[in-house]
């Protein structure tokens, strides 16, 4: 979720030959796919499945920089479109199970 560019161009190549069944989903205005910027040389390697607000629709893009889904949004950018996927809210998810639990990492049987 939210996947930043890797590599260049010879890493992405080489990753989609060699991981099969592998995507990468994106949601809205979520700034981090857009890192680092490709005018660094950098590129995604894997098809994209972009939801462009809740989480009942989606496109699957052609290729991996396909300019009609995430990579349309290059200024108008969100940090709360990174923190929400699928309809879940990942910061209030993550705060509520380390509250509920007092911040414990022990495993209880």
């Amino acid at each position: 979720f939210g996947e930043p560019r890797a590599g260049d161009e010879t890493f992405a190549n080489f990753y989609t030959s060699n991981i099969a069944n592998h995507f990468r989903v994106t949601h809205n205005y979520d700034p981090v796919p857009h890192l680092p910027p490709q005018s660094f040389g950098f590129e995604h390697s894997v098809q994209e499945i972009y939801y462009p607000g809740g989480p009942t629709y989606y496109i699957e893009c052609q290729g991996p920089e396909d300019g009609t889904c995430s990579n349309k949004h290059i200024l108008d950018l969100s940090i709360p479109d990174h923190l929400t996927y699928m309809g879940l809210d990942y910061v209030s998810a993550y705060l509520g199970c380390k509250l509920s639990n007092n911040g414990s990492n022990t495993t209880h049987s």
